[in-house]
């Protein structure tokens, strides 16, 4: 339940219409541990804001998912993910000195996990890691 509640007080904190922009949540029960649970709910915050506040300029309409599973016995996957405008070209040059991205990267290293970050019709950033409570 902690993931739905985020995300819909994120929307509600950025006065966004769910009519503009869709939010699609698939979550598996996982129980986390503490100290990979406020990085995770940090990393969600960081996402979510930043695909509110960039993906969708404009009166553009999209959708904005975030998806939680366990792969494999102890694997979990995080993704995060809209179909707004994409990042922008020179994301990678920028990429080290963007405050947000710096934080989410520092995150997923603190919980041992990895990021990949795809940008096409949109932005989608996985983060794959294991937890001791799954």
């Amino acid at each position: 339940q902690y993931i739905p509640d985020l995300t819909t007080h994120l929307f509600d904190s950025y006065n966004v219409s769910s009519n503009r922009i869709k939010l699609n949540i698939e979550v598996d029960h996982a129980s986390l541990d503490i100290e990979t649970a406020i990085p995770c709910g940090l990393i969600i915050n960081e996402l979510v804001s930043n695909s509110l506040k960039y993906a969708f300029t404009g009166d553009r309409s999209g959708e904005i998912w975030v998806k939680f599973y366990r792969e494999a016995e102890r694997n979990l996957i995080l993704i995060l993910g809209d179909n707004g405008v994409g990042l922008p070209n020179d994301f990678q040059q920028k990429k080290k000195k963007t405050l947000g991205i710096t934080l989410v990267k520092g995150l997923v290293q603190q919980i041992g996990g990895t990021l990949d970050i795809k940008s096409q019709q949109g932005t989608e950033f996985t983060i794959t890691f294991s937890n001791n409570r799954t």
